[in-house]
């Protein structure tokens, strides 16, 4: 994910917690502190549903935190905002 986020543009990251090599709080962390990346938006995705690691999430810089598995219509919702 750090690969392509450096060699690619998007216009949104959903990104899940819980992912093989480095979880979803750390990327989440690396990406905010790269200026060349920090403004893209970030929905985290998870089944995760500790208050702690959604607190986290957000003071780290997600816009939102999504339970798994999301609603469509509350996920385009999110999106489009």
């Amino acid at each position: 994910a750090w690969t392509l986020l450096q060699t690619q543009s998007f216009d949104l990251v959903l990104l899940h917690i819980v992912m093989p090599n480095r979880s979803g709080t750390q990327l989440l962390a690396q990406m905010k502190a790269d200026p060349t990346i920090a403004q893209i938006p970030v929905l985290m995705v998870s089944a995760v549903e500790e208050t702690d690691s959604i607190a986290r999430c957000l003071e780290l810089g997600a816009e939102d935190y999504l339970f798994k598995p999301p609603n469509a219509v509350l996920l385009k919702a999110r999106v489009e905002a």
